[in-house]
């Protein structure tokens, strides 16, 4: 069941871009049931009601807009999600009073033997509003597309662009697809780099053992996160 939840998600991830670069050519009506479809699976595998509470809802509101507007409309929606809940997990842990989450990270991947230096902690924060800043201005750049795109946009169903606006859904999914994946990997890159640079007693020993233990520790970062 898990793999084929996976394997909705993914096929959902490969064809949604397509859906909108292409635009209408037999993509969209199959990529509309593949996400509510996942979430279901994912729902009952993990018995959570806010899940499926979000796929009942997007299912309704595919039926919805498929009887009374353009359905495409719900394929710009889950980028601007996710890109605005990453922003508000950075940006959250900012405030007076909150430990930013790099910090957190820090000290669940490092462990209690390897704790972070006052430097340490400093630098983490200055990455946390890195990370915040980039998935903030992801969400304004989508947020625009998405009201200005035409045919598809939210101002152009509701009449108030030129048809021969030079933005299409294609510009979207370059940016939600394409553009932020590059934006990630490379602050990912950069930020490895200075690191290395400014603290050598790192307790891994290169990049793919970062990665391996940001993949083991992942859970437990998330459950401290939402308790936290």
């Amino acid at each position: 069941m898990k793999i084929l939840t996976a394997g909705l998600l993914i096929a959902y991830v490969l064809l949604a871009p397509l859906a909108l670069w292409h635009g209408d050519r037999g993509y969209s009506p199959w990529v509309l049931v593949l996400l509510p479809l996942a979430l279901t699976l994912m729902a009952w595998q993990r018995r959570s009601m806010w899940i499926l509470g979000l796929a009942l809802t997007l299912s309704v509101l595919t039926l919805w807009l498929w009887q009374h507007g353009n359905p495409k409309l719900l394929l710009f929606l889950p980028p601007m999600l996710i890109h605005g809940f990453l922003a508000y997990l950075f940006g959250s842990t900012l405030r007076a009073g909150h430990e930013p989450l790099i910090v957190r990270f820090i000290r669940i991947v490092h462990g209690p033997e390897h704790p972070p230096t006052e430097l340490m902690v400093g630098y983490a924060r200055t990455v946390t509003l890195l990370w915040a800043l980039l998935f903030s201005s992801l969400l304004l750049i989508e947020t625009a597309l998405f009201a200005l795109v035409v045919p598809e946009g939210l101002l152009a169903q509701l009449g108030l662009v030129w048809s021969t606006s030079p933005l299409q859904a294609g510009h979207f999914a370059f940016v939600a697809h394409g553009l932020s994946w590059f934006a990630m990997a490379a602050l990912m890159v950069l930020e490895w780099q200075v690191r290395k640079q400014r603290f050598h007693n790192m307790p891994y020993t290169n990049f793919v053992d970062f990665i391996k233990r940001v993949i083991e520790h992942s859970p437990r970062l998330v459950k401290e996160w939402r308790h936290g």
